[in-house]
């Protein structure tokens, strides 16, 4: 399937994760951009945002978290798809995800399908929501 070259943001810690989302993204045509460092995420993406088309980030990370960052980031572009990862957790859930405007909220381990597949229709509303 062809991502129309979207451009996809993977926010992770996890050295290792983070570069099985890249491969797995890039193999399927995306381009993307990987941060292993949330901090670094937090001060890069506001100057790349109107090239994203959409944010997979952790929740959990050292330095803020993946809500924080969703926060941040859906205050300057409100309409952008953000899917929240996160393992077991009792800091945050569906309804708090979804109250702050994250598109979808995944719990790991996710599935590579499930995933792509998250990923393409978020993008496919995108698409249709802006033409």
């Amino acid at each position: 399937k062809k991502s129309n070259g979207h451009h996809i943001v993977i926010v992770e810690d996890e050295e290792s994760l983070a570069s099985f989302l890249t491969d797995l993204f890039s193999n399927h045509g995306y381009k993307v951009t990987t941060y292993t460092n949330s901090r670094l995420a937090q001060k890069a993406l506001p100057k790349i945002l109107d090239e994203i088309d959409l944010i997979l980030t952790d929740h959990t990370m050292p330095g803020i978290t993946g809500l924080q960052l969703a926060k941040e980031v859906l205050a300057l572009r409100p309409e952008l798809p953000i899917i929240l990862c996160t393992g077991f957790s009792f800091k945050i859930d569906e309804k708090t995800a979804y109250a702050i405007g994250i598109s979808r909220f995944l719990q790991k381990p996710i599935s590579t399908t499930e995933l792509l597949k998250a990923v393409e229709l978020l993008l496919a509303s995108t698409a249709l929501s802006l033409s």
